[in-house]
């Protein structure tokens, strides 16, 4: 072979993909072997210089240590922060607890007045009003006895006339 080997088939060989007709001509060609050389010992020498340069930046970076402290305070300063906590936490809790105080069931109840006299037409409105409201509570109740309140009652209406109509088809 007369021509030598292109720098393709040398970069196949370094990365040990060959062929026989390129291991026969560096068999018999100088020059080719050491162009290859020359190759290998370029890759070798970046090699160590980037392991030599990650290396370097790695003990860099170990040398400065990186501490996120808070900035001190003195004595005072740390006791004047955890009394002003314990006050709001204090003033939170006391608005807190009267917010959800119980009533007292006793005092919320005021007595009836008691009934005096009655005249005859006081009489009579007050067997209105209690008319009335019996006539009131019985409503309440029937309102309260039925399955479906007062107001989902057109939902029950709809709901039996889709059932009718679904079962006459």
């Amino acid at each position: 072979m007369s021509a030598h080997l292109t720098h393709e088939e040398l970069t196949d060989n370094l990365l040990g993909v060959s062929s026989l007709t390129v291991n026969a001509h560096l068999l018999s060609c100088p020059a080719c072997v050491s162009e290859l050389e020359k190759m290998k010992s370029s890759i070798s020498a970046f090699r160590g210089a980037a392991h030599g340069w990650s290396e370097n930046a790695l003990a860099a970076d170990h040398k400065v240590p990186v501490i996120h402290r808070f900035p001190k305070r003195s004595w005072s300063a740390n006791w004047l922060l955890a009394a002003s906590s314990m006050v709001l936490v204090a003033i939170a809790l006391t608005l807190y607890l009267r917010d959800y105080e119980t009533p007292n069931p006793t005092s919320a109840v005021q007595p009836a007045a008691p009934v005096t006299k009655i005249d005859a037409a006081g009489s009579q409105n007050a067997g209105a009003q209690i008319e009335r409201d019996n006539e009131l509570l019985s409503q309440v109740d029937s309102e309260l006895a039925e399955a479906v309140p007062a107001p989902m009652q057109p939902l029950r209406l709809m709901d039996s006339t889709a059932s009718s109509v679904s079962t006459t088809k």
